[in-house]
């Protein structure tokens, strides 16, 4: 059974393109323990079918990450309506803070 997971953070390296510069995601546990996942990962994840990930946008409502190939062949997570570029990961914090 695929889990849904919310993404919270996604860290960047500015110094990438916008398709290679969110190289981890994150989100919060069911305990509200921080969990962090490496692009690649997540991924495998969605590819074996183990998660599929969402953001909350400003409205409350979820968007879907899909996994998409930029133009050199680089896989990448953006969201469903997104065109091109993941605007949406590159705009999350980078981190959740503790509490």
């Amino acid at each position: 059974m695929v889990q849904s997971i919310q993404v919270l953070c996604a860290a960047k390296d500015h110094r990438l393109n916008p398709y290679r510069s969110v190289t981890h995601i994150g989100g919060r546990n069911a305990d509200g323990s921080a969990w962090r996942l490496p692009i690649a990962d997540a991924i495998d994840g969605i590819r074996e079918r183990r998660w599929e990930f969402y953001l909350v946008d400003a409205n409350g409502e979820k968007t879907w990450l899909h996994v998409t190939v930029s133009r050199d062949g680089h896989e990448y997570l953006k969201a469903i309506d997104e065109r091109e570029i993941p605007a949406m990961l590159i705009a999350l914090p980078g981190t959740i803070e503790d509490g």
